[in-house]
């Protein structure tokens, strides 16, 4: 029995070590339904999907120094206050189009107490947080895990004019002006400790198996 559980903790160790240690990509997806103009055209109410791609290692803790405001920050990608590796991107609206940002993208994850904990905001470097989206979830979130799908709700969306590269290659100014109807998800992402266990402890049944049949 001793040497089981030696033998669970030792694989337990091997695959932490590895989740730590490899890229784990992750996407985060909102979707719902969008109002904007892009290029002087409107458009009112079109389900949209918008998809960042990065490695989940990437996430990095923003420790606040206000002491009125304890809580971290968690940022991938260009973020302002902690700029990082580049986020790859994409927006689908439907009947409008198919766009990649041509800033580069962030997304963050605020737990601070002087703001709403559990705000999650997606933006690009110069023009700061395009769409900010909340839910009680978030306040515990640290980006590196998947999630289901999670009806949230918006906070902020940005009226800035946003220059996009629509496929088919062309050029064009986006402009965001509401969203509704908002689901959030990520897929992918480190596994939690628990899968990780869980499949040590499959890998240690199976070498037992193995070992009993050769007797």
């Amino acid at each position: 029995m001793m040497k089981l559980k030696l033998l669970l903790a030792g694989l337990f160790l091997l695959f932490a070590g590895v989740a730590s240690a490899s890229p784990w990509p992750i996407t985060y997806e909102l979707s719902g339904l969008l109002s904007g103009d892009y290029n002087g055209i409107s458009f009112t109410g079109k389900s949209f999907d918008l998809q960042l791609t990065a490695n989940a290692m990437d996430v990095t803790p923003v420790t606040t120094f206000d002491p009125s405001s304890p809580g971290d920050l968690y940022v991938i990608g260009a973020h302002p206050f902690n700029p990082g590796p580049s986020v790859n991107g994409s927006l689908s609206v439907k009947d409008v189009g198919i766009f990649t940002f041509l800033n580069n993208l962030y997304a963050s994850d605020s737990q601070q107490n002087n703001l709403q904990p559990g705000l999650f905001e997606i933006g690009t470097d110069l023009e700061a947080a395009f769409i900010v989206i909340t839910d009680s979830y978030f306040a515990s979130y640290r980006m590196m895990t998947g999630h289901i799908p999670l009806p949230v709700t918006l906070s902020q969306v940005g009226f800035s004019s946003f220059a996009v590269y629509q496929e088919g290659g062309t050029e064009g100014n986006l402009t965001l002006g509401d969203a509704s109807s908002l689901s959030f998800q990520a897929v992918g992402g480190v596994p939690e400790p628990s899968t990780l266990l869980l499949l040590g402890t499959g890998v240690t049944g199976l070498l037992l198996l193995k070992k009993k049949r050769r007797r």
